[in-house]
């Protein structure tokens, strides 16, 4: 396998990095120049007929309808509770269990309330921005706090919808498999809660703040092995997000039950439900769709090309037939086949950053294990190593992408009107994501053989 075919395998997400993190475009074009690129890779080097890679984009397309949607009606939602004073009336529910602390806020709105909204299928990063906003933090931080904490959403959400899918790939039960899963959460979700620190205070936040994201950290990952003992592993989001929140605030909060009480808690879970109590007028109901129409377009957009961008590089390589008869036609064939020969028994390193590899350009956890899965476990049987956590760490590493997916980065930048700030919060985040995956590889290692 030459050095030629595995960078020409990467250029699309080199040039989508490149364009990301130094010329700091925009993720919906720097998205579409990807996809062109990877057209054009896969068809002229891959020898994939043209109309397989447009077949294939459209593909794509399809597949993000159900991510796009909800882009697309959470930015319609948050929109709607900025208009109607509901996130006013959430910073000041925030401000009055937390006063002062802004570690406790960190950790209560973007691992407790951001993995609770995760698991009731509420996007954070639409969510939580103008909260963060309101709350006095820069744009930037507003942005880059609830893209990492998506690290955590996303990863227990691993064990939710994307477990059953990689369920079906190893051919193993879900509670089964998910236990692979759980046993890398609470390190990881400790990681994530100091890096978050990290991004806002830097070593003397995080300093401050190590006993709180600590409690919040260890509280979710051992929630996330406890459920997936009692076989209630769908439900793990859920509980996790329930046990930060009573975590966070039990220490001297001075209204720990009303929260569940007020109107505006359910209107972060849905729009729909939240309207009887909000009671928008014919003005406010207008401003929001006319705000919705500024703001959705660009995140929907982002959510849709990365998707047909992973598309391209996942069926390169195959015929008119759809059948793959070279497999060293296949750009995804060939980068993992390179990271195998390349590594040997040090492959468990790699995996996790191959996951990351895959959510960052796909822009979706599920999509990285559909992408990657069957290749690590066929790389781990031939170095002796325990494939199903090979595979599973591969999909940590996708829940990872999440605090540098262009997609999601879009949608929190779309939601306080910052598109393009998107591509300066990468820059940093991109570091956080290559150390907490790094943790994750050597956790990997240790455990495979």
């Amino acid at each position: 396998m030459n050095l030629l075919s595995v960078l020409l395998a990467l250029s699309p997400v080199i040039v989508l990095l490149l364009l990301l993190v130094l010329r700091r475009m925009a993720a919906d074009v720097a998205g579409l120049i990807g996809w062109l690129v990877a057209v054009a890779v896969a068809w002229l080097y891959f020898q994939t007929p043209l109309v397989v890679t447009l077949q294939a984009s459209l593909g794509g397309v399809v597949a993000s309808l159900p991510i796009a949607l909800v882009v697309a009606t959470s930015m319609l939602q948050v929109t709607v509770m900025l208009e109607t004073g509901a996130i006013a009336r959430v910073v000041a529910l925030v401000k009055s269990v937390a006063p002062g602390d802004q570690v406790v806020q960190i950790m209560l709105i973007n691992v407790g309330f951001g993995t609770l909204l995760t698991a009731l299928g509420a996007v954070p990063v639409s969510i939580l921005p103008p909260i963060m906003l309101a709350l006095g933090y820069s744009s930037f931080v507003a942005i880059a706090l609830p893209a990492i904490g998506y690290d955590a959403l996303c990863t227990y959400a691993l064990l939710g919808i994307p477990v059953v899918v990689f369920a079906a790939f190893v051919g193993q039960p879900v509670d089964q498999v998910g236990g692979y899963f759980a046993r890398f959460m609470p390190v990881i979700s400790t990681c994530i809660a100091l890096g978050m620190l990290w991004i806002v205070g830097r070593w003397k936040l995080v300093w401050r703040g190590l006993v709180p994201a600590l409690i919040a950290g260890l509280t979710a990952g051992f929630i996330a092995i406890g459920m997936n003992a009692l076989r209630m592993v769908t439900l793990t989001g859920i509980v996790a997000g329930l046990g930060v929140v009573l975590a966070m605030i039990v220490p001297g909060a001075p209204e720990k039950v009303r929260l569940f009480w007020q109107a505006y808690f359910w209107i972060l879970v849905t729009t729909l439900l939240a309207l009887p109590f909000l009671k928008p007028t014919r003005a406010q109901l207008g401003a929001s769709l006319r705000k919705w129409l500024k703001r959705a377009p660009r995140p929907v957009l982002a959510a849709v090309v990365f998707f047909a961008v992973a598309f391209v590089i996942n069926h390169s390589g195959k015929g008119a037939d759809w059948q793959l008869a070279d497999a060293s036609h296949n750009m995804v064939t060939v980068v993992a086949g390179a990271a195998a020969a390349a590594f040997g028994r040090l492959y468990p390193l790699i995996a996790p950053f191959l996951g990351l590899l895959g959510g960052f350009v796909s822009g979706s956890e599920t999509s990285a294990i559909a992408m990657l899965t069957a290749l690590h476990l066929s790389t781990a049987e031939r170095i002796g190593a325990m494939g199903v956590l090979v595979a599973a760490a591969s999909g940590i590493g996708g829940g990872l992408a999440s605090v540098i997916s262009p997609a999601k980065l879009q949608n929190a930048s779309a939601s306080i009107d910052r598109i393009g700030e998107e591509a300066q919060v990468i820059r940093l985040t991109f570091v956080i994501a290559l150390a907490i995956t790094a943790v994750c590889a050597l956790m990997t290692l240790l455990w495979a053989f």
